[in-house]
């Protein structure tokens, strides 16, 4: 016997619920493991963002926070949502092309060949040029939330850094990387 349209489509919702539970599952991992990260690097507050649990070994101040985060999507649109989605994916490629940019143009190698240039100068600059023009093209709301948001990181960029004096808190590998320097001298 053939299934229904009904069933057919009770068994597509029934899957799309599961794949939307088990992506949220997912993400609310992925971001309490990369919090915790920040805190033991003290890029966050590391009293609360790095703790773990004594029993479970999770970070469940992270879990707790990012849920609550996330639960408060119920409060915007699909819309809304993708809108910010694209702004922070187009910016985030935006930065790392003025890294790349700037690695090239601060490093003070010898080997200065085209091909390097190519690739570390001439693309990045053609990748950021492009990126500017697709954020240009989001909706003036989205722009304006979004570039709320990059303040507010620049803001705590600058708090870390005392006034961008500073260096950025160490993180865990390069502490590693210098100790273990250290011990070949």
């Amino acid at each position: 016997m053939k299934p229904s349209w009904r069933t057919k489509k009770m068994s597509f919702i029934t899957v799309l619920i599961a794949a939307i539970f088990t992506q949220g599952l997912a993400s609310v991992n992925a971001v309490s493991r990369l919090l915790y990260v920040m805190g033991r690097d003290s890029i966050l507050p590391s009293r609360f963002f790095s703790y773990v649990h004594p029993k479970y070994k999770t970070p469940v101040f992270n879990i707790i926070f990012s849920s609550v985060v996330s639960l408060l999507a119920i409060f915007i649109t699909i819309d809304q949502a993708l809108r910010f989605v694209n702004f922070g994916a187009l910016t985030a490629f935006f930065f790392v092309n003025l890294c790349v940019i700037t690695l090239y143009v601060s490093k003070k190698t010898k080997e200065r060949s085209v091909k390097r240039m190519i690739f570390n100068l001439i693309s990045p600059i053609v990748g950021a040029v492009f990126i500017l023009w697709l954020l240009f093209l989001l909706d003036v709301p989205t722009l304006l939330g979004g570039l709320t948001w990059v303040a507010i990181g620049m803001i705590y960029l600058g708090y870390l850094t005392k006034g961008f004096k500073g260096a950025l808190p160490q993180t865990v590998s390069e502490k590693i990387e210098l100790e273990l320097k250290d011990k070949a001298v």
